[in-house]
């Protein structure tokens, strides 16, 4: 099968579609992606069979980011005029990948992966003023709507009415081992505060945003006193480097490319999903997104074999009571976090096993087959 995988934005951002591409030529398929700076990314064995570039991806308020954006939507949708016809499925891999180009993809060919939850997609800004009516048009008649979640399926269908439920498909990286990533550890470095200590090591990877309570988690790893440190990891910014100034046992280790990410884990003790129940609104997503998380984070920690603390939301919490990969806590309880990474520290090889266990749980290779089926 010919597909087209679109992804609007640069690939690094988004590692769920770097293990679709791998998934897919897996399954050997003929796979063409379409992105924005498409610099080297680490496939494997299963490199895509052409790569087009839709140009530099500027960040919102850099000089020139409306023109360079805009000149990026324009080389997608002539590179879909062109060549729609040469593909019997287009798969888009975010709400931003299919909001300037879904008219022009033949719904039966389509399928719309949504990486958020959201309830308006913006042609333009962050505001429900310029919401598109396409996307949700053409979601109600596309081949597969694809979400990451379970809960998130079900409130994606009554937001836009879609006649079926979604299908889920997890954010769970292509990889099986570590030993599969030996190129990559060879050329990656991680300070030594992290990689070559005695300490009990809590890990975050993400970004720094208000929807991340991370400073309860902080005070926790403090108050356990110096056997333990906090190891945040993501593009540093005025949040976290705050965090790091008032917290000797919290230190920020910048952002590392994928899939080298995954490899800091190993490191680690337990990891962190600080989600805030409290419905910040990040850019359009939905202020549920983060209630009805699916981080990546959890299936990238448990691909590590370590377990999680994560703040008492519905998605996470279910997760972690069946599968047994770690603990919730009350959000902004000090005291619990403490008591949580203490417990899960003593009791570490029996959490290990869980997480591994979740992790081979899940076929993506057959949800795959079924979402194109």
């Amino acid at each position: 099968m010919r597909i087209l995988v679109i992804r609007w934005g640069t690939l690094q951002s988004l590692p769920p579609a770097i293990s679709l591409i791998q998934l897919l030529k897996s399954l050997n398929h003929h796979v063409d992606v379409l992105c924005n700076d498409p610099r080297s990314v680490f496939y494997g064995s299963e490199e895509p069979d052409g790569m087009y570039d839709l140009g530099s991806y500027a960040k919102v308020g850099a000089a020139g980011h409306l023109v360079s954006r805009l000149s990026s939507v324009l080389g997608l949708r002539r590179f879909l005029k062109q060549h729609i016809d040469d593909y019997e499925i287009v798969w888009t891999t975010s709400d931003n990948s299919a909001v300037y180009c879904c008219d022009l993809i033949p719904p039966e060919k389509h399928v719309m992966q949504l990486s958020e939850l959201v309830e308006h997609v913006p042609l333009l800004g962050s505001k429900g003023l310029f919401a598109s009516k396409a996307i949700i048009k053409q979601a109600q008649k596309a081949k597969r709507v694809v979400v990451p979640e379970i809960n998130r399926a079900y409130i994606q269908r009554v937001y836009w009415s879609l006649p079926q439920v979604p299908c889920v498909l997890p954010n769970r990286p292509r990889y099986t081992s570590f030993e599969e990533l030996l190129d990559v550890s060879k050329q990656t470095h991680f300070p030594s505060r992290l990689a070559e200590t005695d300490k009990y090591t809590v890990l975050y990877q993400g970004v720094f945003t208000p929807d991340r309570n991370l400073r309860p988690y902080c005070e926790a790893v403090q108050k356990l006193g110096d056997e333990y440190q906090f190891c945040l990891m993501g593009t540093p910014n005025a949040y976290s480097d705050q965090l790091c100034s008032e917290y000797s046992n919290t230190f920020c280790i910048g952002r590392f490319e994928p899939p080298a990410h995954l490899l800091a884990a190993q490191y680690a003790d337990l990891g962190v999903l600080p989600y805030s129940s409290r419905g910040e609104r990040v850019a359009h997503l939905s202020p549920l997104n983060a209630i009805y998380c699916a981080p990546n984070k959890i299936w990238e920690y448990a691909f590590a074999g370590i377990p999680m603390i994560a703040n008492e939301l519905p998605g996470l919490k279910m997760t972690f009571d069946v599968a047994g990969i770690g603990l919730t806590v009350p959000e902004g309880d000090i005291d619990a976090i403490a008591r949580a990474i203490d417990a899960i520290v003593r009791n570490g090889s029996s959490f290990r096993k869980r997480c591994e266990a979740f992790y081979a749980s899940v076929d993506m290779a057959s949800i795959i087959e079924g979402i194109l089926s």
